[in-house]
């Protein structure tokens, strides 16, 4: 069994205290806050990566399924993509007018997403997402959007949260449907008849995949309402197939929005769809500075190339099915059951009921036991890389069964509560 010595992330911490003095949250990102409940015992900061590793700011090295939050596809410093944002940087990153590699990125998106006839690049998911509800919109000649799940930070898709500065005035513009779950739908269609612009949603989550037969009738009756349909592809595209959740499963969306690892860590999303949608919505106020940014537009057109030679879809496909797999399979033999959900591509795993009951706080005496032997895998949107090998996996493996040994000795002693308390440190931030 692996060592089970507490995990150094003494300079993880320290910075962290610095950044929430400098920065509302100590990150520019949510999900990249720390955990409460492993505060000092996950990493926190990160040095460096390369390939399918990241290396913390304390030295320790770890095989990252989290995948920036799924903004890397490829690996870290690809070595393609990494010499073509080089080799622009030599011409320049912004000009006062466009520029080629523009057209040479959305020649490429034209050819490997289904639905795409023109482009317009903006620079992350929620640009892309508001840009799609404003061509539909202007499409359309309506405004309200039926939508299901999170469209990323703006006030157009979080009226209903509660933790300040939303709106209410957005309510009836942006209507919350249940996935899966066509009769609400139509319900909600026969309250705004005539009056909804698009539905819009992603495709799949670990906790969501869509029914036989549900994209297509969807799609159906939106289209017998006058209605469009906007595929949120930011996490799915170029992961679960080359053309996105739209190539996986056979539906096509009237507007599609990628952005994410579409340029392999550099800030770039695109909004696509049909020529006569897009063609009739180019006089929209739809503007940014940083618009035809080239070190993005580059890494893109290298990273998009790799995935269309390389069948960059399939390995991750392949990798994330051996880790799920794997995951259950050990788990089963140590007696400590767990399973795996959702698609391949954004996998989750979690505890499942055995013959002798966990304690709460056993998910973090997981994750953190896995750090400690230099593998970060969450219990939900695992992003694997396709620079991710079976060796890889191997290791993986490997830490998951000495963790679940680990985790059966505490339990067995009644000690998971107290180590998980031994191994953290008191979060006492707001959160």
């Amino acid at each position: 069994m692996a060592s089970t010595t507490k995990l150094d992330v003494s300079r993880s911490v320290e910075l962290y205290e610095e950044a929430v003095r400098l920065m509302p949250g100590g990150s520019q990102t949510k999900g990249k806050r720390p955990n409460p409940a492993s505060y000092g015992a996950m990493p926190i900061f990160m040095s460096h990566g390369r390939g399918s590793r990241l290396w913390d700011v304390n030295g320790n090295s770890y095989i990252d399924y989290y995948g920036a939050s799924g903004g890397v596809l490829l690996g870290y410093c690809h070595p393609d993509v990494d010499r073509a944002v080089a080799e622009q940087l030599e011409k320049g990153m912004l000009f006062s007018t466009p520029s080629e590699p523009e057209i040479e990125c959305a020649k490429l998106v034209n050819e490997v997403v289904p639905c795409s006839e023109m482009v317009r690049f903006l620079k992350g998911g929620v640009d892309v997402n508001l840009c799609a509800t404003r061509i539909a919109r202007a499409y359309t000649k309506r405004e309200i959007i039926l939508n299901n799940g999170y469209r990323g930070w703006a006030d157009e898709w979080n009226y209903w949260r509660n933790d300040g500065g939303m709106p209410a005035a957005f309510h009836h513009l942006n209507q919350q449907f249940r996935f899966n779950d066509l009769n609400h739908l139509e319900e909600l269609f026969a309250l705004n008849d005539g009056k909804v612009a698009a539905v819009s949603f992603d495709c799949a989550e670990p906790l969501k995949e869509p029914e036989p037969g549900f994209l297509q009738d969807l799609k159906d009756l939106a289209h017998r309402n006058g209605a469009l349909v906007i595929y949120d592809e930011c996490m799915t595209g170029f992961r679960f197939a080359l053309g996105g959740a739209q190539e996986y499963y056979g539906v096509e969306p009237d507007i599609a929005t990628y952005a994410k690892g579409m340029a392999n860590g550099m800030s770039l999303g695109a909004v696509t769809g049909s020529r006569d949608i897009m063609e009739k919505t180019a006089d929209c106020l739809i503007s940014l500075t940083f618009g035809g940014e080239t070190l993005s537009l580059v890494a893109s057109i290298a990273t998009l190339q790799i995935c269309r030679d390389e069948d960059v879809a399939g390995h991750i496909n392949r990798i994330s099915q051996a880790v799920m797999d794997g995951v259950e399979e050990v788990s089963q033999r140590v007696g400590i059951p767990m399973e795996s959900f959702g698609p391949p591509a954004l996998f989750g795993i979690r505890f499942i009921a055995g013959d002798e009951p966990l304690p709460a706080d056993a998910g973090t005496f997981f994750y953190t036991g896995l750090a400690k032997r230099g593998v970060m895998l969450k219990g939900s949107w695992n992003n694997v890389l396709y620079a991710h090998s079976d060796e890889d996996v191997a290791e993986t493996l490997e830490a998951v069964e000495d963790t679940l040994l680990e985790l059966r000795r505490a339990r067995d002693a009644g000690r998971v509560s107290e180590e998980v308390a031994e191994a953290t440190v008191p979060f006492n931030r707001p959160y």
